[in-house]
């Protein structure tokens, strides 16, 4: 649910909106038949002590509503203009826990409640952002922009500890528990920046700018640490004829990491979570923009990455990005314009991965992945009545692919490193939206997108899932009689139906 409303002047305008989105769900668990159990049975092992079904939670009832301020003016220096958003959302969740199904043999009671009797997490969390933005143009060839934006996730969620929990080893050979504790994850970011521009003449305009990027994150525990990135940009915009534009923009960043909270302790030193690791980034930008015909504009773009984390051992050590496409306008006529964009992206990544809990094991090997994506689409906008009634018409569809090559870094050690097969997907959408002007001042929207996306993954398609310990039936002994059929358990290929109705009327 939608609401907004805007009021505005020449030199002056502010808007608010809310949004409200409520989900619920039919289903509070799935259960599946256990293929190597038909009944469950008592014992003092797994091997003896086995289930014949297993059971996972499905997403959870919840609802977020989301307020939103905006505004803009106009300031009498150097004629400089600033705009700013402020934005609060509220994230609930109340679901009442699963009943925790005890394994045969452990002498564990069936509950469904932490161990301060709470039955439900009481999910709290809130979304706090704000930007700014201040624009001015001091002499007719300079122009300044200055920038900044705050973004905070804060997490009320209360802790929960849950002792009844199974440890990994139990779940394989013994029935030993332990205790589990939620954490209370949260973060800030940051980020500032500013922009100077220059067209020293008609042809020619040049850009520079810089940027700081800082994270802080941390957790129930008060642990924290730091992330610090600082980037600049230089760009070029070329047009030497009024119907061709070209523009270069070159882009160095530099991350490091404070604190060793992003570290794997299980793998090693210097194996570092990637979005927290240093980094070192070198981006380039090419774009070719013509429009020498009235009615037909083409244009072109390239872009090159490269992201080497320099201080990573293991983990992902280097990232490569390429992207080209090209784009066309067309307006054949005057009540209808076609538009077409096909977009070529290729992304290389290389990760060391250790063979051992050290890190340092003469088992390592590398992995080098390649995902490729084509994506076309094609647009129509008709005008069914001038200025009265127009619907736009658009299809789209993505073909990825995904190819993994390992290598084992100690030729002693083969067995570890092996090439996978390839992974492949289709993403289609189709979308329709009419518009009708009832008066100048009122207009309705309404449209519908179907989307349909489908992949053949060989990690997921003959998956078999953990089994958890679950059939209340046979707690007692007396279950000889159930009979199971195995299904088997997939992440599906999937399609979604969108209808929406827009109901806009200018003050």
């Amino acid at each position: 649910m939608k609401f907004g409303t805007e009021f505005a002047r020449p030199a002056y305008a502010i808007q608010f909106n809310y949004m409200a989105s409520i989900f619920e769900n039919e289903y509070q668990s799935y259960t599946w038949d256990n293929p190597l159990s038909t009944v469950s049975q008592s014992g003092t092992s797994t091997r003896t002590a086995a289930t014949a079904r297993g059971e996972v939670s499905a997403p959870p009832d919840n609802m977020a509503h989301t307020f939103n301020l905006t505004g803009r003016g106009s300031l009498p220096w150097w004629r400089t203009s600033v705009s700013g958003a402020f934005s609060y959302t509220m994230l609930r969740q109340d679901e009442t826990f699963l009943n925790n199904i005890a394994a045969p043999g452990t002498g564990l009671t069936q509950r469904n409640t932490d161990d301060a009797g709470r039955n439900s997490p009481d999910a709290k969390a809130n979304l706090v952002s704000g930007n700014i933005l201040l624009t001015s143009r001091p002499f007719n060839s300079v122009t300044a922009t200055v920038r900044y934006r705050y973004f905070e996730y804060q997490n009320d969620t209360p802790v929960h500890t849950f002792t009844n929990v199974l440890t990994p080893s139990g779940l394989m050979s013994s029935t030993s528990t332990v205790s589990g504790t939620t954490t209370e994850e949260r973060f800030t970011k940051q980020n500032a920046g500013f922009e100077l521009g220059w067209r020293p003449i008609r042809q020619v305009s040049l850009k520079g700018g810089y940027e700081y990027e800082h994270w802080n994150r941390g957790d129930f525990d008060d642990r924290s640490f730091s992330t610090d990135e600082q980037s600049a940009k230089a760009a070029v915009d070329v047009t030497p004829i009024d119907w061709l534009l070209g523009r270069v923009t070159y882009t160095y960043g530099v991350r490091n990491l404070s604190g060793d909270y992003g570290q794997d302790p299980a793998s090693g030193p210097m194996f570092y979570k990637f979005n927290y690791a240093d980094r070192v980034r070198n981006r380039v930008d090419l774009l070719l923009q013509f429009s020498p015909w009235e009615t037909f504009t083409p244009s072109f773009n390239f872009g090159y990455a490269n992201d080497n984390f320099n201080n990573s051992a293991f983990g992902l050590t280097d990232d490569e990005n390429l992207s080209a496409g090209v784009s066309l306008g067309w307006s054949p006529m005057r009540w209808l314009t076609l538009s077409a964009d096909y977009t070529y992206e290729r992304h290389n990544s290389t990760q060391r991965v250790p063979g051992g809990t050290t890190g340092f094991s003469v088992n390592d090997f590398e992995s080098k992945s390649k995902d490729e994506f084509h994506t076309v689409g094609v647009d129509a906008v008709v005008d069914v009545v001038p200025k009265k009634f127009d619907i736009n018409l658009g299809y789209g569809v993505t073909f990825g692919y995904t190819t993994i090559k390992a290598t084992n870094l100690n030729a002693g050690f083969t067995s570890a490193a092996r090439d996978w097969d390839k992974i492949q997907n289709v993403l289609q959408t189709v979308k329709i939206v009419g518009r009708y002007r009832l008066t100048e001042k009122l207009s309705v929207r309404g449209g519908f997108a179907y989307e349909r996306y489908n992949e053949r993954n060989f990690l997921r398609d003959p998956m078999q899932p953990f089994m958890g310990y679950y059939d209340t039936s046979c707690r007692s002994g007396a279950c000889g009689s159930i009979q199971s059929v195995w299904l088997g358990a997939t992440t599906p290929n999937y399609e979604s139906y969108t209808l929406g109705c827009i109901v806009r009327y200018d003050f």
